[in-house]
């Protein structure tokens, strides 16, 4: 079964991304996951982001179905970059 700890873990590795496109802090505005069976979950993800100017900033909301593979590391399945609300 998927635990929301296993989902939080899996989405700390997107900080490295972030830095690599100049941002210096990354943290999650909102989280929310529905779990859909007991090898599905939806997670809607909205991140803000920081320059080292300190200006923060949302960068995106997304949408996400993961699945936990048989070797029960969790997976992307569906990844959708939903624009921000103006």
């Amino acid at each position: 079964m998927i635990e929301a700890g296993e989902v939080e873990q899996f989405f700390a590795g997107a900080v490295e991304w972030y830095r690599a496109q100049g941002l210096v802090a990354t943290k999650s505005g909102s989280v929310e996951i529905k779990r859909l069976s007991e090898r599905l979950v939806s997670v809607d993800v909205a991140m803000v982001c920081a320059r080292s100017t300190g200006a923060e900033r949302l960068v995106r909301n997304s949408h996400y179905i993961l699945s936990i593979a048989d070797d029960g590391q969790l997976r992307i399945r569906v990844a959708i970059a939903l624009a921000p609300a103006q």
